[in-house]
């Protein structure tokens, strides 16, 4: 199954910020390298403190949509599921929440086809969508995690392919 955070209007939409975050430079880390770019070589060391900023308040989902396609932003309850199952293909970087805010934290994929965890479509940089196991799926709504929208993986595919096509042959 596809997993991506929902952006309807009562959802709230996040970003991720760190000190010296700039909107007109949001990808720009303090020390001018850009954050996709560390994340996808695995260089979380060099990150700094990272903080979950709400750009638009509202229901506060187990997979957050995000303006800032860095990674997916999970709940804590989302976390726990994926530690507890031995689900594999990730890791978690903490981020500071807002007063009130639970725990959430910036799901980094290492991008291997086997994985209980991956992104879609497999190798996108930067990563909006998780494609999930079966047996995952199933532990997080036996946990009662929501607040995510899913898609079956054929019609997302599917949809990819078109949205793929589109930009290719310009109108």
């Amino acid at each position: 199954m596809i997993l991506e955070g929902c952006c309807g209007e009562g959802d709230a939409w996040a970003l991720v910020a760190w000190d010296g975050w700039a909107d007109d430079r949001w990808w720009e880390l303090p020390d001018g390298r850009a954050v996709d770019e560390v994340l996808a070589a695995g260089d979380l060391d060099a990150l700094p403190a990272l903080r979950l900023a709400l750009e638009q308040t509202g229901r506060m989902g187990d997979i957050l949509w995000s303006s800032t396609p860095v990674g997916p932003i999970v709940s804590g309850r989302f976390a726990e599921v994926l530690e507890r199952s031995g689900a594999t293909g990730y890791v978690l970087v903490p981020l500071s929440t807002p007063d009130g805010v639970g725990p959430y934290a910036l799901l980094v994929l290492d991008d291997n086809d086997f994985d209980d965890v991956r992104a879609f479509p497999q190798g996108a940089l930067p990563v909006e969508r998780l494609d999930v196991s079966a047996r995952l799926l199933a532990e997080l709504r036996a946990a009662g995690v929501d607040g995510f929208c899913a898609e079956h993986g054929e019609a997302a595919s599917q949809r990819e392919r078109a949205r793929q096509l589109a930009r290719a042959i310009p109108s």
